[in-house]
């Protein structure tokens, strides 16, 4: 099952295109027979370390990582240095996915099992306080708002599909209307003024103030390209899962962006789920007009994070 995890994940990230041609349901159904089926591997897998949490909640926001972190902390290697199997919560929702406003997707409904990484949870920092379970250990994995911006406006444009049919579904009319946007830099613009319609640069802020008072610990998407095994290492001891040196580095050369994808980092392609990988690949499409925008939305905070 590790190695089909491994294959499947390159396989995505080298061809994305080919979401569009595999039926909704067989994604779905894939996603929620991998997460269920981590639960059995104490039956194939011997634990190496038992971790001293109960509940990991990977929070993040999207096109920060997420699926690709996921992959990461889903692998048999985590599991054995950890006991942790991985929880995924969208696809075990009836419409998968969470259709609520950000600040109203409420925890206290999961029934996740002990010794789970719940990832990805894309949620703002208050409805973190309503996840029902103690012992429970988190992290915030954040993105230049910039790049997020381009970023998203690409992978909704030409990558993207419809994965839930529901009226309270915005991404699916967001989908149809940059059909109609043939210019990136109004592209851009729709991507700013959605994304702070949703609530969505308010809840990385939220995540920051909860940081802050040392309520959470926050990860650059930045830092987890520029030096992996840095980061990952950083990760790990806040998560409690114990590798030895070759396990680690076997776990970052195979989910390393260049065996992922089969390109170098900064090496774009806007027509992947992973575009480029590189922290300033937006500087080709942004203007003042954006930065104006941006700053207008987010205040002081993106000068003290993300200076330009």
């Amino acid at each position: 099952m590790s190695l089909l995890r491994r294959s499947f994940a390159k396989l995505l990230k080298r061809n994305s295109k080919l979401r569009h041609y595999i039926p909704k349901w067989v994604v779905r159904s894939g996603l929620k027979i991998m997460s269920y089926s981590s639960e059995f591997r104490s039956i194939f897998i011997r634990k190496a370390h038992h971790s001293r949490f109960d509940y990991v909640l990977h929070c993040t926001e999207h096109k920060s990582g997420s699926q690709w972190i996921k992959a990461v902390l889903s692998d048999a290697l985590v599991y054995k240095g950890s006991g942790y199997s991985h929880y995924h919560m969208q696809s075990r929702l009836n419409i998968g996915a969470d259709l609520r406003p950000l600040g109203k997707r409420s925890l206290a409904g999961l029934a996740a099992p002990k010794l789970s990484i719940i990832s990805p949870l894309y949620i703002a920092y208050n409805d973190r306080g309503t996840f029902p379970y103690k012992n429970a250990v988190d992290f915030f994995v954040t993105r230049n708002p910039r790049e997020l911006m381009v970023s998203w406006f690409f992978s909704t444009k030409k990558n993207h599909i419809d994965m839930v049919k529901s009226p309270d579904n915005t991404f699916n009319k967001a989908r149809r209307d940059l059909a109609e946007i043939t210019d990136v830099s109004d592209g851009i613009d729709y991507a700013i003024n959605y994304w702070n319609k949703l609530g969505r640069f308010s809840s990385i802020i939220s995540w920051y103030e909860a940081a802050a008072d040392g309520a959470t610990l926050i990860f650059k998407y930045e830092d987890f390209i520029v030096d992996s095994s840095s980061s990952f290492k950083r990760l790990f001891s806040h998560l409690d899962i114990k590798l030895n040196p070759e396990e680690f580095s076997e776990l970052i050369e195979v989910y390393s962006f260049e065996s992922l994808t089969g390109r170098k980092i900064g090496e774009s392609n806007d027509e992947s789920h992973m575009r480029g990988g590189g922290s300033s690949s937006y500087e080709k499409y942004w203007n003042e007009r954006h930065e104006n925008r941006l700053k207008l939305i987010m205040g002081e905070w993106l000068d003290k994070y993300y200076p330009e």
